[in-house]
């Protein structure tokens, strides 16, 4: 593995005996690992090193996307550096699953760091769901949604149309989730299950400014990186996402 990182913790194939609801997130046609994927890898990993906690992960930059055409192996590691200040460094890596060459070509799809987990005087007020519902202007059913998605080369499938609906203000959005049962039975053997991660990625473009005739910006946004990502409480009963458009800029960019 091309890298200065010290420890390999996670190692494995992905192929067609990996997650069937990774055939359910396809851009342009052709399935791609979410970028969820890798930040449940990380927590993961964070497990492992500092043991069980609610950890945090800081600075994710997602580098190049990983496709998964049918039948395609990919060789995929995971590695980690010595601990400084109290982080590590995490890198995502990938080559040909039927390149049994060591000094093939590894490919950099996710980096950045893990931490141990918050203390109590660290973790956010909640969001206040009654004052984003009171700011709300426009509502998007969930078939017009994924629609609407579909139209920009997102295609996804039932274990990723996961938000009931979506709602808008001019500067923030909030949906309610919907987890598919096929989820819901897969969520205890996740720190944070992909397709419930997607779901706040999916929840932005209600955040995206609108055109100046009303309608969603015809752009196609993927994520490109994450401040941080950390629990607070477990994961259970009805949950919303919220997303926030700090920007004062309303003119949407690619």
């Amino acid at each position: 593995l091309p890298t200065a990182l010290d420890t390999v913790l996670f190692d494995a194939y992905l192929s067609s005996q990996t997650p069937a609801y990774l055939i359910d997130h396809q851009v342009q046609g052709s399935p791609v690992t979410p970028a969820a994927v890798y930040i449940e890898q990380a927590l993961v990993a964070a497990q492992q090193v500092f043991g069980e906690g609610n950890h945090v992960l800081e600075n994710i930059s997602i580098q190049q996307a990983m496709f998964l055409p049918d039948g395609v192996r990919r060789h995929v590691q995971l590695a980690v550096s010595p601990e400084i200040d109290g982080q590590r460094r995490f890198e995502i890596y990938s080559c040909a699953g039927d390149d049994e060459d060591p000094r093939s070509s590894w490919t950099l799809h996710a980096c950045g760091t893990f931490a141990p987990a918050l203390h109590e005087a660290d973790i956010p007020p909640d969001v206040d769901l009654d004052a984003v519902r009171g700011r709300v202007v426009s509502r998007t059913s969930r078939g017009d949604f994924y629609k609407l998605v579909e139209q920009r080369g997102l295609a996804y499938g039932p274990a990723f149309q996961v938000l009931a609906d979506l709602q808008r203000s001019e500067r923030d959005a909030l949906a309610q989730v919907d987890l598919p049962g096929q989820v819901q039975r897969e969520m205890k053997s996740y720190q944070l299950h992909p397709a419930l991660l997607d779901a706040m990625f999916q929840s932005m473009a209600g955040a995206v400014p609108l055109e100046a005739d009303g309608s969603y910006s015809p752009s196609t946004y993927m994520p490109t990186g994450v401040k941080s990502v950390a629990f607070h409480r477990p994961l259970t009963g009805t949950m919303y996402t919220s997303a926030v458009r700090p920007s004062e800029d309303d003119t949407p960019s690619p």
